[in-house]
């Protein structure tokens, strides 16, 4: 079973930016200017002269710093959305600010791809205007989503994940210790983990933080709205929509 926690990225990049080369390029302007000192200066002229580039090394030691912050402070809000936290009180959440985003344009990489740590750094979070789903419009591409959750002592530890979009060819499943679930137009219905006229999939939590991932294409336009549901709502919406369309239809 491969595992589906990975280390922060933001340490990563840090890292990046303290290079050799960075750190050594005050001390090495610092000597070539005070080689070139003349030696007929006077006392008082090489002192300004060695304050000035003191105060030089100082700024560059300054913006090093400063750059090295910023660049592992923007990496880490990259790759790290914060998980969802589901409580008692929850009946139904949209998972779509939630979820961080991966274009694979080759279409070949797996979970295993997916988990190491140079296409972790590479997930962004979700930054559309669209807050009720996720379009990606009409796009050869196929997507992986992630979204981390965790939930209260007093929740339920079973949930339903909803994906109220039929024209999806492919739509991949990865949860934590369980078998990939693969659904799609492409596949038949009776690979549905329930019966439901939509995609809809359980999902266990803990109280722990766990990552869970979707991979989805689409010869349509790539629209992935996701509700998760208490297991209660989820039936009673579900029974509310099969009423509605009995009363509508005369079924």
């Amino acid at each position: 079973m491969l595992p589906l926690e990975y280390p922060a990225t933001g340490s990563f990049w840090f890292r990046q930016m303290l290079t050799f080369r960075h750190r050594v390029l005050a001390k090495h302007a610092f000597y070539r200017i005070t080689q070139a000192i003349p030696l007929n200066f006077s006392n008082q002229s090489k002192a300004m002269l060695t304050n000035s580039v003191q105060k030089f090394r100082l700024f560059c030691r300054f913006r090093l710093l400063l750059t090295a912050f910023l660049a592992s402070f923007y990496c880490t809000t990259l790759s790290a959305t914060q998980a969802v936290l589901l409580d008692k009180a929850t009946q139904e959440i949209n998972l779509t600010t939630a979820v961080e985003i991966f274009r694979d344009t080759t279409g070949q990489l797996t979970l295993g791809d997916i988990l190491t740590p140079s296409i972790q750094a590479r997930f962004a979070p979700n930054t559309g205007s669209n807050h009720q789903k996720i379009n990606f419009g009409f796009t050869t591409d196929t997507y992986w989503l992630k979204f981390s959750i965790a939930r209260t002592t007093d929740a339920p530890s079973d949930w339903m994940l909803e994906i109220p979009y039929l024209s999806l060819n492919h739509l991949d499943f990865y949860a934590p210790g369980e078998a990939p679930v693969q659904l799609g137009t492409e596949l038949s219905a009776k690979s549905k983990p329930i019966f439901y006229p939509l995609y809809a999939l359980p999902l266990r939590t803990t109280e722990q933080t766990q990552s869970f991932y979707l991979r989805v294409r689409s010869d349509y336009a790539l629209s992935i709205p996701l509700t998760l549901w208490s297991r209660t709502a989820f039936s009673q919406e579900f029974s509310n929509t099969l009423l509605s369309q009995a009363l509508y239809f005369g079924g």
